[in-house]
């Protein structure tokens, strides 16, 4: 119901705010001509950014006024999540417009201090009366559309009210250079006073602009959740977790003051359709209620469990995948260095001791920016005949990689279905990370050749290559996650 009242309130609120920036658009539109007729005849720098100033506001307001009646019209329809991601486009437009003028007017005001000009005193008199009058008009601007922005919190309106007291304070600076630029001409060094009162003016107008921009650009880019947001969500996932079965991602957005949140769980196929809706309501509910203005949609994903039985069904003889335990360490190092000579065992050992040992070698991982390795083996009558898994870069938040994997090749036809195996567990843990890509790094070596043919099969392609320190090439290869799952499952 608060969402509800939200909107409801925010579409009310845009003819008020349609009403406002129009008066202020046409404002300017008349007031330009003989502002910038001024700015000109006087010769004044602080005079002359007012030019800027008139642009900017114009543009700005072309844009605020067909936005918002867009709005009132309904006719905003490409964005999913509402009109305030429209809302924060044209607000950063506006500010970046604006940072590009004053930036433009400081170096105006630095040329004018190495080339000075006097001031034509009497078109600077008539200045004084024309800023009088614009500073009364702004200030009302900026107190009646910083008031209806405080109520819709609509971006395009905090990027105007912004825009009001910016023009307040250049009316103010005008008084204060003309000013002094009239009664300390006589002196050598008066005629600085213009120019550089101009650049102290770019700097205190700028600064109203900065905040706005990087709110704009998080809104943009998703970065919408406070620390203390992201937490809340966090302790809920944590409170419940025996709720779900996995974790798979969390999305925002902000459409004007209403935050949307996603959040993807997985669930096993024993759960119920009831049971997962009932599960998902509540958690929702308590998420809405622990931050305000949210809507909170919980996006249930089936995982299905691996099922080793069914896969490993033709197999010469039952093969058993488990996760890696320090009993397996051993014996994964002995396959490690029968069948990846060229690897670093040190990593390989400290990658499988992680995975089993949690937290005894992170650091020495996170040096090669490696975190989170899980791992698994293949037992044939309790021997251990293989080992795989995967472990994610910290630097690549949309993959996970397929980590080092072999197999006992002295065993046949066994040592495929273990391959094999081995792999489709690899497959179905790392959909359930809810990760786009899954990447590995192999090699044309005649060794690898079992691996590349399993790869091929299931839809990885090369996506570069490199050469390592011993002159071998090596294939960097990548597929969907979830198309790679959708082969397995065709395949089981």
């Amino acid at each position: 119901m608060q969402t509800n009242s939200y909107t409801e309130h925010a579409k009310e609120n845009l003819p008020l705010q349609f009403k406002v920036l129009k008066l202020s658009l046409l404002i300017d539109v008349f007031s330009c001509l003989p502002v910038v007729a001024i700015a000109i005849l006087s010769n004044s720098m602080i005079l002359f950014t007012d030019i800027y100033d008139y642009s900017y506001n114009i543009i700005s307001g072309i844009i605020s006024v067909t936005i918002v009646n867009k709005l009132i019209k309904g006719k905003i329809t490409s964005y999913d999540y509402g009109s305030g991601k429209l809302e924060s486009m044209g607000s950063l437009v506006i500010s970046a417009l604006v940072i590009m003028g004053l930036i433009s007017t400081a170096a105006l005001s630095i040329h004018r201090i190495y080339y000075p000009q006097s001031l034509n005193i009497d078109f600077s008199l008539i200045g004084f009366a024309i800023n009088f009058i614009a500073l009364i008009i702004n200030i009302i601007l900026w107190l009646r559309v910083q008031k209806i922005a405080a109520v819709s919190n609509s971006p395009i309106m905090k990027s105007q009210w912004r825009l009001h007291r910016a023009n307040a304070i250049v009316n103010m600076f005008v008084f204060i250079s003309l000013l002094a630029a009239i009664l300390f001409r006589d002196f050598s060094w008066g005629f600085i006073i213009d120019p550089v009162c101009a650049i102290l003016l770019v700097f205190a107008a700028g600064y109203a602009f900065v905040g706005l921009i990087k709110e704009s650009l998080n809104d943009l880019l998703d970065k919408t959740l406070d620390e203390d947001l992201q937490m809340k969500i966090l302790r809920r996932l944590a409170e419940h977790h025996d709720w779900y079965d996995s974790f798979h991602s969390v999305k925002s957005r902000k459409s004007g003051k209403k935050i949307i949140i996603d959040i993807t769980l997985g669930f096993t196929p024993a759960k119920t359709a009831g049971e997962m809706f009932e599960l998902t309501g509540r958690l929702k509910e308590k998420l809405e209620n622990d931050i305000p203005d949210s809507e909170v949609q919980i996006i249930s994903r089936i995982d299905k469990e691996f099922d080793e039985t069914n896969i490993a069904r033709k197999s010469l003889s039952k093969i058993r995948i488990l996760p890696i335990t320090e009993a397996d360490l051993t014996d994964s190092m002995e396959l490690a260095r029968r069948y990846l000579p060229s690897d670093n065992p040190e990593l390989i050992l400290n990658v499988l001791k992680e995975s089993c040992m949690l937290g005894t070698n992170s650091e020495e991982l996170l040096k090669e920016n490696i975190v989170n390795p899980r791992y698994w083996v293949a037992l044939s009558d309790d021997k251990l005949i293989g080992f795989s898994g995967y472990y994610f870069y910290s630097h690549e938040p949309d993959s996970v990689w397929a980590g080092w994997a072999t197999v006992d090749l002295r065993l046949g036809l066994l040592s495929a279905r273990a391959a094999n195996n081995l792999f489709t567990k690899v497959a179905y843990e790392a959909r359930k990370t809810g990760r786009k890509y899954i990447r590995l790094c192999t090699s044309a070596l005649p060794e690898e050749a079992m691996a590349n043919k399993i790869h091929s099969k299931f839809g990885f392609e090369i996506y570069k290559t490199d050469i390592d320190w011993d002159g071998v090439e090596l294939l960097y290869k990548q597929a969907e996650t979830e198309s790679v799952f959708e082969k397995f499952q065709k395949n089981a």
